[in-house]
């Protein structure tokens, strides 16, 4: 994750094609690019975590220096940080 501060998942974009989604634009629609549940291990718990910005009891900002797991629900997606 680049950076050397925590980034609110909600502040992601996806490009694909020159189109732009916002976190949310992309989560709703229906044929979302990616899914929204990233997993990533949490050093100091020592256990795998997920990051979904949407909450759901789950971790809602990513990390600096963490590596994130993400899937793509379909090919040649950018993630786009703030």
């Amino acid at each position: 994750m680049p950076g050397t501060s925590d980034i609110a998942g909600l502040s992601l974009s996806v490009r694909k094609s020159g189109v732009t989604r916002t976190a949310t634009q992309d989560h709703d629609a229906p044929n979302p690019w990616l899914n929204w549940n990233w997993i990533y291990w949490d050093p100091a718990n020592q256990t795998a975590r997920i990051m979904n910005p949407f909450g759901g009891g789950d971790d809602i900002t990513l990390h600096p220096w963490y590596g994130y797991r993400v899937w793509a629900n379909t090919e040649n997606v950018t993630i786009i940080f703030p």
